[in-house]
């Protein structure tokens, strides 16, 4: 594809996104998917896209930029064998994050964006499990109260919460 089509793609994808990225609006999480699908529908080798859009990269939305990480993701993922992977990731201090904006200024939907983002990546994948295993390490706030209620609310059956002096 020459690199005036790509252009013309980037400039598509590009329409309406802001320059920055706010990991608390869930909304741009799931607009990175979705352009994501479309940079692997379109035909065009992530490498070209990747040579236009990283060419000026703070003109480039970071949503765009997100997008083109986890096409890039997905087709590395292709390449791998059955497996299974698991993402594990420590809980102190991430009380903020686990919520939704809705609930505080600083929250991310943390665990849902994560489990949504798996689903994503591993969608269509035969033989390519995940899970997640998220560590409360001894925070005070209880970050794992907060993920055991989203973990319930949304029946995750592959999002694992262990208390690390449970598991001592």
């Amino acid at each position: 594809m020459a690199t005036t089509d790509v252009e013309e793609l980037i400039k598509k994808w590009s329409e309406g996104l802001p320059l920055i990225r706010d990991l608390t609006l869930n909304d741009e999480t799931q607009k990175c998917l979705d352009i994501a699908t479309k940079i692997l529908e379109s035909g065009c080798s992530v490498d070209a896209i990747k040579q236009v859009a990283f060419k000026e990269p703070s003109k480039t939305p970071a949503v765009l930029l997100s997008a083109i990480g986890s096409a890039e993701s997905k087709l590395k993922l292709k390449a791998c064998g059955p497996h299974h992977m698991t993402c594990v990731f420590a809980m102190y201090g991430e009380q903020n994050r686990i919520r939704t904006k809705a609930e505080h200024e600083n929250g991310q939907d943390l665990l849902r964006m994560k489990v949504m983002q798996l689903e994503w990546l591993f969608k269509g994948e035969d033989g390519k499990t995940w899970d997640i295993i998220a560590v409360d390490d001894g925070c005070p706030n209880d970050s794992i109260g907060l993920a055991r209620n989203i973990k319930a609310q949304e029946g995750y059956k592959n999002v694992i919460l262990l208390n690390l002096q449970e598991a001592i």
